[in-house]
């Protein structure tokens, strides 16, 4: 693998902080872990909307300083950046309100080429949403038929998203193309009313899934596919803020599978020993990223 095709929404995060101080930073799902990707060295495309405003120009800037190609974004007149206010709490989790203003149509442009070297991150609001339904639907084609690796988290929040029959339609579709699926236990306790792996797995079985991932905050996580089931404890961590983490986790993780590439060995998923390395590598990516106000790993962190 040489690169990494992400495709997710970008907006600004203001964080708003137990001691009453607040920030600005560049945020979203995906971007986080584009981010993080870009910064372990990976070439990364995203594929995002903002508009030609003020926070527009920030995520633009920003991105554009972190060498993360934006060919296949798209930028807005008349409409405006979406913004995402958080809380973070005594346990510095964050509670979100989200303001957005999206034009009725999107992404209306040429999609990427995609190939057995590309793997494929996408996943939170931008994958269940009606209006971009056609478009993940085209991308997902075009990804599986050229042997792109995909990667999909759901990100699902019961308090920002509204999970009736349609909303679980396309959750499945976008399982049904995945290779590997990261979520939280929170995710999954929204989709299935339980997080146990067992339950999940079985649920989720679909030819192309080779892996499943599910992390328990700052306590453990599971690993499983049809071969094993692994289960890691966390390590006590100084947390300062829990945004960014599962980002920064699926960029550790897609970050080791690339180093395993270069290192010309074959990712088969059933294997436990690279699996193993992958996940090491995710959980320092998502602790260096809890213990810091940085929603992605630092610059010399890798």
């Amino acid at each position: 693998m040489n690169r990494v095709i992400s495709f997710g929404e970008s907006l600004l995060d203001i964080v708003y902080q137990p001691d009453k101080t607040v920030y600005v930073i560049p945020g979203g799902s995906i971007l986080n872990a584009s981010v993080s990707l870009a910064r372990s060295g990976i070439q990364v495309e995203l594929m995002t909307e903002y508009a030609h405003d003020g926070p527009g120009k920030i995520v633009l800037d920003f991105l554009k300083s972190e060498n993360i190609g934006v060919e296949f974004s798209c930028e807005y007149e008349n409409t405006k950046t979406s913004l995402a206010f958080a809380i973070l709490d005594e346990s510095a989790k964050a509670s979100y309100t989200f303001f957005k203003e999206m034009p009725v149509k999107r992404f209306l442009r040429q999609l990427p080429e995609f190939d057995s070297n590309t793997l494929f991150l996408f996943g939170s609001f931008s994958a269940i949403n009606e209006d971009l339904a056609q478009t993940v639907e085209d991308i997902l084609v075009k990804a599986k038929h050229a042997g792109s690796l995909i990667y999909y988290d759901p990100n699902i929040r019961k308090t920002a998203t509204k999970i009736d029959h349609l909303t679980l339609n396309k959750i499945f579709r976008n399982f049904s193309f995945a290779n590997i699926i990261r979520g939280s236990d929170e995710d999954f306790e929204a989709i299935f009313d339980t997080s146990d792996i067992h339950f999940v797995w079985n649920k989720l079985q679909t030819p192309d899934c080779k892996l499943l991932i599910i992390t328990k905050g700052s306590k453990s996580l599971e690993v499983k596919n049809d071969k094993f089931h692994l289960i890691y404890e966390i390590s006590t961590l100084q947390i300062v803020s829990t945004i960014g983490a599962g980002d920064s986790f699926n960029a550790g993780f897609i970050s080791a599978l690339f180093h395993l590439t270069e290192l010309s060995k074959m990712v088969s998923f059933d294997k436990k020993t690279e699996i193993d390395y992958c996940v090491k590598n995710a959980i320092r990516f998502a602790s260096v990223v809890c213990e810091s106000k940085i929603n992605y790993i630092p610059k010399d962190f890798v």
